[in-house]
């Protein structure tokens, strides 16, 4: 069904914008819906990552408590992280992360930016 927009001098394809054949992702490789050049992630465990965002919402939530309460915020920064990467079920594992992107070098740009940022502040 083409329609032509009213915003847009260009005609689309409907069907285009709302397909939902899922592909993968080509940065990633996880699975995706490719809609009008862009991608949207599948997400078939929501429940599954909403009870974790709860659980860091609640971690950070915490921590924002013990400031006000005046306690020592590194502390308590650092065991709201240890809570956080509780809820992910992740842990630190030396060296595991540059391996990480050894394997997959399009993610190490975006780290590496990230870093700097982290040390500009």
């Amino acid at each position: 069904m083409k329609t032509k927009s009213r915003f847009l001098s260009a005609e689309i394809n409907l069907a285009d914008v709302f397909k939902t054949e899922a592909i993968k992702c080509p940065t990633c490789g996880g699975d995706a819906v490719q809609r009008a050049g862009h991608f949207e992630a599948c997400v078939p465990d929501a429940e599954y990552l909403s009870i974790k965002m709860h659980a860091i919402e609640k971690a950070i939530k915490t921590f924002y408590l013990a400031l006000d309460r005046g306690e020592h915020a590194l502390v308590y920064q650092s065991k709201a992280f240890r809570n956080i990467e509780s809820a992910l079920g992740m842990q630190w594992e030396s060296g595991a992360m540059t391996e990480h992107l050894r394997k997959h070098p399009k993610f190490k740009e975006m780290y590496e930016q990230q870093l700097k940022r982290m040390n500009s502040n």
